[in-house]
């Protein structure tokens, strides 16, 4: 491809279970995806263009979704990103403190091995599936270099929260409501750790 353009290929293989039992096939998940990227300008103002195909759980079940995204930095407070499956817009106050407005999709799915599985209907579940929208604002305070404290707000809509029997057929829906919600955390950029190892290479 020319030079202005990456295309890109992706393979994730996850264990995704309860681990109740012994480890089998049903608790691998191979998620991926493959994407075209390309740039304009540079990584300090520039855009950059993504999109292409990812097989993965965020619809709640594993399956091949699409990926596309607009990205751009217009200057050191303030970038945005508009696509699926997040759209999110970040302005930097300086350089400890920042906000990120996002809406995003999630979704998770895992195995239920071992014999303790809940029983509906005489049927034992032997899957979970999670899928939700966000709507969250964020904070986040650089307090050490790498370190940084997050405050999270926002509302969670479109919930599905079910157990599935072993033809992946509904067998209990938990009927979640739409709800907001609010986290606080601590976080390490695993790049700073990455510097620092390349600096003492040189």
């Amino acid at each position: 491809m020319k030079k202005q353009w990456l295309l890109t290929a992706r393979v994730n293989p996850t264990i995704s279970s309860n681990l109740k039992g012994s480890l089998s096939s049903e608790d691998l998940l191979l998620n991926g995806a493959l994407l075209a990227t390309k740039r304009w300008g540079n990584f300090k103002k520039g855009s950059v263009m993504i999109f292409g195909v990812a097989y993965a759980t965020l619809s709640g079940k594993p399956g091949v979704i699409p990926f596309i995204s607009f990205r751009q930095i217009l200057n050191e407070r303030f970038s945005y990103g508009i696509g699926f499956p997040s759209t999110f817009f970040n302005y930097n106050l300086n350089k400890k403190n920042s906000f990120r407005i996002e809406a995003r999709q999630q979704g998770f799915y895992s195995n239920l091995s071992g014999s303790n599985s809940p029983i509906f209907n005489g049927e034992e579940a032997q899957k979970i599936q999670f899928r939700n929208f966000l709507a969250n604002i964020s904070y986040s305070y650089k307090f050490a270099k790498g370190w940084r404290a997050t405050a999270n707000a926002g509302y969670s809509f479109s919930n599905t929260y079910s157990l599935l029997d072993v033809d992946k057929d509904e067998l209990y829906d938990f009927d979640i409501d739409n709800r907001p919600f609010f986290s606080i955390g601590v976080a390490y950029d695993l790049s700073e750790l990455i510097k620092k190892r390349r600096s003492k290479n040189k």
